[in-house]
Formats: structure tokens, C-alpha cells, sequence
């Protein structure tokens, strides 16, 4: 398995060969696939651009980092430096390899933004940046070809399900009730977290003393492990509270478009801070009971949704932004 899994070696190291001046621009570009680019990138979306727009979105990534975070536990694949000594280590994760979540979120964020827009210029613009994002990972040394192509063609597969099964889903939502509006929002959480750990459960076989070795090896003291569920988690919360948010602002009347360039740069300055505010205070509260710990997890990251989708609106009406 393993063997089959190392398929591209080659090109990794042809990469890493090409010189180390490519370090700073692959760590920017990869930048663009993680948490803290969401934070700041969806808001503006949201807010600033189409509200409706930001929400397909919002839900497209945050539902391709749920699903991959259960594939990951599924099968268990090794990071190329944990295996091979002559891949360097330009970044440290510590989560399984396939598939590649950065590659999955990207299609998940700039793909179904590029499937949304009609400008084709543009599109191509944001599909050469999702390639460049798969590409930067195999130079980092995190991941195989396999993983970025696995997590390419789920990324793909799950934006196409979005919009083709976009309309008919929203029709039979929005004919029902708001209770069981709501409760059909926490199930799709519920699932999706349930399926992470039905996957985690599904092997019995410990993650190899070798691979946590290296790990340590390189950084000492790193958080994580490969079993850790605080990325499912934390995207299954955040996922539940934007919809959540969403839900509510559409049934309150919807969040206009921005008027000007100053309008928009006003909201988006106003509820950044709040929302920054929020996510490095509320991890402040260190829990040791790890089910207890979760459960704030999920409810912290449903706040920082809610308060983007929901909690900023409502904000920008009062301040008659």
C-alpha cells in the first residue's frame, strides 16, 4: 500500500530541486488553503460582495473540510517527509495524507466561486490557482501526487453536487417549518461529525511509532495528532452556525449588496475585528475533559459562523451600513 501511496516521488524531489527562492512564494500560495485565509477571505465575500454568493461558498468549503476529514481517517496514508529522508520538510503537519485538504478546500472555496461567476477570464484565473495551491503542497513535502489529485477530484465531486442539487434542495427546505429547519441544519453536522468518528473507529491499527517520531523529530512539542477531530469539528461547527446565520438573515429580509467602496471597506473593518476578536478569545478557555472540550469546540466556531452570516448583518443595519 505504501509502495502504491509513494507514486511521484520524482516529481516532489524535482520540485524541491528547483531552487529554495520558491519556499516564501509556495508557503504564500499554500497559505490560501487554510483556516486563518478563510477567517478573513469568506467575511469579505459575505459582507462586502453577494451574501448569497458568500453562503454557497461558505458551505461548499466548509462542507469539503468535514468530508475530507473523515477520508483521512478512512485510509490512514502516511505524509511523504514522515517516510522518506530525502523529501525535506518545508512545512510540519501532523493529520494523515490523502486526501490533500488544502487541495479539496481550494475547489471547495475558488471552485465553486469559478462555477458561480460567468467571467471565464476569471475562471480560469481561480482554476490556475487552485493547480498552483496542489502544487505547493507536493513542494512543501506534505503530500504525494495521490493525495492532491484524491483531493482535486473530491473537491470537484462535491461542488458538483452542490450545484446541481442546489435548487432542489433549497425549494424543499425553505417549505419547512423553521423548527424543523433548524434541527435539519444540526443533523447535517451531526452526520458529518458522526462520520468522522465511525471512520476513526473503523481500523484498529496504531498509527506507526516511526511516523510520530519524525514528527516530533522535526518539531518538537507539535500539537496534534494524526486522529486528532478538532479540524472536523471545527469545520462542522462553523459549517452548522453559518447556515444557522444564513437562515435567520434570509427570514429576516437578507443582507443588501454594498453601495460603495467605503460602505464595504466600513463593514468589513467593523466586523473583522469582532470576529478576530472572537476566535482568538474564545480558544482562550482551555478544557481538559476531551468530550466537554469538543462540545465548546463546536460551539465556539458555531458562534464565529453565526456571527459572520448573521450577528455582522445585523450589525450593519444598526450602524446603517
Amino acid at each position: 500500500m505504501i509502495q502504491g501511496i509513494e507514486w511521484g516521488t520524482g516529481i516532489i524531489l524535482w520540485l524541491q530541486q528547483l531552487g529554495d527562492w520558491l519556499q516564501i512564494p509556495m508557503e504564500s500560495i499554500s497559505f490560501l488553503g487554510t483556516e486563518y485565509a478563510y477567517l478573513f477571505l469568506l467575511p469579505a465575500l459575505f459582507w462586502c460582495v453577494d451574501a448569497g454568493l458568500g453562503m454557497r461558498v461558505g458551505i461548499s468549503v466548509m462542507a469539503a473540510t468535514g468530508i475530507y476529514s473523515s477520508i483521512k481517517m478512512v485510509f490512514r496514508t502516511p505524509r511523504p517527509f514522515w517516510i522518506n529522508p530525502d523529501i525535506r520538510p518545508l512545512a510540519v503537519e501532523t493529520s494523515f495524507g490523502a486526501p490533500s485538504g488544502h487541495s479539496m478546500s481550494a475547489v471547495g472555496l475558488w471552485g465553486r466561486l469559478a462555477a458561480a461567476i460567468k467571467t471565464r477570464w476569471l475562471q480560469v484565473l481561480l482554476i490556475l490557482l487552485i493547480t498552483l495551491i496542489a502544487i505547493s503542497r507536493l513542494y512543501l513535502g506534505v503530500h504525494y501526487p495521490i493525495d492532491v489529485l484524491s483531493g482535486l477530484l473530491g473537491g470537484v465531486i462535491l461542488v458538483w453536487l452542490l450545484v446541481r442539487f442546489e435548487q432542489p434542495v433549497l425549494r424543499w427546505f425553505l417549505s419547512l417549518g423553521i423548527k424543523s429547519q433548524i434541527a435539519v441544519l444540526l443533523a447535517v453536522a451531526l452526520i458529518l461529525i458522526g462520520s468522522g468518528y465511525a471512520a476513526l473507529h473503523l481500523q484498529s491499527s496504531p498509527v506507526p511509532d516511526a511516523w510520530l517520531a519524525r514528527i516530533e523529530e522535526l518539531e518538537p512539542g507539535k500539537s496534534g495528532h494524526p486522529y486528532d477531530m478538532s479540524g472536523l469539528i471545527s469545520s462542522t461547527g462553523t459549517l452548522f452556525g453559518v447556515m444557522l446565520g444564513g437562515l435567520f438573515l434570509f427570514r429576516g429580509g437578507g443582507l443588501s449588496r454594498s453601495a460603495s467602496l467605503k460602505q464595504a471597506l466600513l463593514r468589513y473593518s467593523t466586523g473583522i475585528i469582532i470576529l478576530v476578536v472572537l476566535y482568538f478569545g474564545l480558544r482562550q478557555l482551555h478544557i481538559d475533559n476531551s468530550l466537554i472540550a469538543n462540545i465548546y469546540r463546536f460551539l465556539r466556531y458555531s458562534i464565529m459562523g453565526m456571527w459572520v452570516s448573521y450577528g455582522a448583518p445585523r450589525m450593519f443595519s444598526w450602524l446603517k451600513l
